[in-house]
Order: C-alpha cells, then structure tokens, then sequence
C-alpha cells in the first residue's frame, strides 16, 4: 500500500503535455469510446432482432431464414469486438513499453 501512495506521489501535479504518452493514448480512448458504443448499439439490435425472429417463427416464419439474419448480426458483432480487443492489446503493450523507457531514462 505504501508502494501505491508513493507512486502516486511521484512526477508533477499539473496536465500532461500534449506530447506526452499519456495525453496521446487519453486522446484515443475517445475513439474507444465510441467503437464501444457501436458495439453496445449492435448488441442491442442484436437483441430486438431476436424478439422479431422468435414472434415470427412463431407465425411460422422459416427457422433458417431467421436463424441466418441472427447469424450475420453476430458475425458483426464479433467483428466490431475483435477490432475492439486488438486495439486494446495494442494499447497495453505501447503503453508498458513506454513505461519501461520513461523507467529506464529516470535510473
């Protein structure tokens, strides 16, 4: 815990530079933001078509014409996800290395 208070402590109090590691990778969690809201829009699309599909499977709508209309919109869902997870993961590692150099320039 002390640890933890001590780094927080550590480096200036004011905003980051613009330049800076931190300022840039800020910027882009806007853009994340907003691939997250295309996701949670999809899922719920996703969930009305699933209503509709059951109610008119339920008048006797084809299985498979539904079904496949569900598929397509998981196979975008999935899609705008997987987009969404590497660009994570592309994140973690520019921001670890970065760490590791500005650790590196203050020994």
């Amino acid at each position: 815990m002390l640890y933890l208070l001590i780094a927080c402590t550590v480096g200036s109090s004011g905003p980051s530079s613009p330049d800076s590691v931190s300022a840039v990778e800020a910027a882009e969690l806007g853009e994340v933001a907003k691939q997250a809201g295309k996701i949670a829009n999809k899922a719920r699309e996703l969930e009305a078509a699933t209503t509709r599909a059951r109610q008119a499977v339920g008048t006797g709508a084809d299985k498979q014409a539904e079904a496949r209309k569900l598929e397509s919109m998981m196979a975008e869902l999935e899609t705008l996800n997987t987009a969404l997870q590497a660009e994570h993961s592309e994140r973690i590692e520019r921001i670890e290395i970065a760490a590791q150099s500005t650790a590196a320039i203050r020994e």
